[in-house]
Formats: C-alpha cells, sequence, structure tokens
C-alpha cells in the first residue's frame, strides 16, 4: 500500500468524527484517528475474532505503515504499533 495514493480528502472522510450526543467519537468509517504520545497524528484499523487480532495504523505525513497480525485473541497490542512507528 502507498500512503501517497490517498488523497487528502480521502483521509479527511474517513477520519470524520462521528459525533455522539454532540461529542467527537475519533471514529469515522471503521476509523480510529488521533495524535500519538509525540503529538503525530495517525489513523488505523484493528479488529479481532475467535484466534486471531490486528491493528494496522498509517502515519500519512511521515509515510509509516504498522500492521500487526497476531495468531491469539488473547493478545493485547496497546501502545506497540506506536512504538514501532516512533522507531522511524
Amino acid at each position: 500500500m502507498s500512503v501517497s495514493r490517498f488523497s487528502f480528502e480521502y483521509i479527511e472522510l474517513i477520519n470524520a468524527s462521528i459525533q455522539r450526543f454532540g461529542k467527537k467519537t475519533n471514529y469515522g468509517m471503521g476509523f480510529r484517528s488521533g495524535k500519538d504520545d509525540q503529538g503525530v497524528f495517525w489513523f488505523g484499523h484493528s479488529g479481532g475474532s475467535v484466534g486471531g487480532i490486528t491493528q494496522f495504523v498509517v502515519y500519512p505525513e511521515e509515510k509509516i505503515v504498522v500492521a500487526i497480525v497476531t495468531n491469539s485473541s488473547e493478545v493485547r497490542h496497546g501502545k506497540l504499533p506506536y512504538k514501532l512507528a516512533g522507531l522511524f
């Protein structure tokens, strides 16, 4: 996947926060977005089912993509994808 294939309009669309009770949720069209501990913008998606969990995080300005796939439904990634991105 190439981050350059995403237009800024597309990134804004998938990250448009859904409003709940007048407050932004940081969730839009199946994607979440936010800033990491260093204040850098990211967007991504995570999911899981019996037997596996995934997490996908994109830093569009830095052109960094982190994808983690685990063969266990007991794993919690926590801040791992953001820490991995910080190595680059």
